[in-house]
């Protein structure tokens, strides 16, 4: 018994010198060590390389920065470059809409006017009393039945022709000032070229009109000066049972008549459609030519009135 208590007591003695070691310990440590000291670690100092990497970095932002500013730029004045020509256009577009506006009431004015004309003109024909035969027309035409619904017009157009163009339009105009109320206009060639809408009639009224004579001042067509193909087309394309057709030939020459021999063309072609008497009228107008010589103009002269005499038509030798 008196062992293990002197056993016990030894162990701890023992433990307590450590314990005071320890607290030495910890007590020498506090003594040692500064108090309220932080250590600092310095910053690295940066190489002359990475330096010079990062102001070349610097300067290409820069450089990205002002580019995209001048794009900027150019886009806002390209914006504004569109928005001046947009209201330019509109400007534009309302003046043109306005003069529109504006020809339309000229039209509606000017067709009144003519409503009326047409009403004083009937009042004075019922004073003046009986009015002239209208199938005789007195002007260098006079004499020509004008009792036809549809007319076409074949023209030499050939070179001896154009030099006397100016007097060809005249004529032209003259002849359809006859025809006062037609239901079909038509031009050829005299090879059978049409000036316009081929195959078919236009439909006649001032614009029509208009157009014929404008298109005259420019029509060019291959010719040889021999109207047999040329009426044989318009014959071919333009005639139907039971209309009321008349054909002006216009010419100064005739040439390659071996192998187009007019009359025979034209003859046959109504024979053919079995073209009945009063349906078909051709007329021929020879024109006098010294500007370009024309060898053949009295061999035309002679066919054409040949033709009038068959198709109940009219010939006109124009005077120089």
């Amino acid at each position: 018994m008196r062992l293990l208590s002197s056993t016990q007591e030894g162990v701890s003695l023992s433990f307590l010198d450590i314990l005071a070691c320890a607290f030495g310990a910890i007590v020498l440590l506090v003594l040692i060590l500064p108090i309220g000291e932080i250590p600092i670690i310095a910053p690295a100092t940066a190489s002359p390389t990475s330096l010079a990497n990062t102001i070349i970095e610097a300067q290409k932002l820069r450089d990205e920065i002002e580019a995209l500013d001048d794009q900027l730029t150019a886009n806002l004045l390209e914006i504004a470059q569109f928005t001046s020509s947009r209201s330019a256009s509109e400007d534009r577009a309302a003046h043109y809409l306005q003069t529109i506006a504006n020809l339309q009431r000229e039209e509606s004015s000017l067709a009144d006017q003519r409503v009326k004309a047409g009403e004083r003109i009937a009042d004075l024909q019922g004073e003046i009393g009986a009015v002239p035969d209208p199938l005789s027309v007195a002007s260098s035409y006079g004499g020509i039945p004008v009792d036809s619904e549809y007319v076409a017009f074949v023209i030499d157009t050939s070179g001896s022709m154009k030099s006397i163009w100016g007097r060809v339009r005249r004529q032209v105009s003259e002849v359809i000032s006859l025809y006062p109320d037609l239901k079909g206009i038509q031009v050829l060639s005299d090879q059978g070229n049409y000036m316009s809408q081929i195959g078919t009639w236009l439909p006649d009224n001032p614009t029509t009109r208009r157009m014929i004579l404008s298109g005259l001042r420019v029509w060019t067509s291959e010719s040889n000066s021999n109207p047999g193909p040329g009426i044989e087309q318009a014959i071919n394309d333009l005639y139907r049972p039971g209309i009321k057709m008349a054909v002006f030939v216009f010419g100064d020459d005739w040439n390659d008549h071996t192998r187009y021999p007019m009359l025979y063309v034209v003859d046959r072609i109504v024979k053919a459609k079995q073209i009945k008497e009063d349906e078909l009228r051709i007329h021929g107008v020879a024109f006098p030519n010294r500007v370009a010589r024309a060898p053949n103009s009295a061999l035309l002269a002679i066919q054409l009135r040949e033709l009038a005499t068959r198709y109940n038509g009219a010939f006109v030798a124009l005077e120089l």
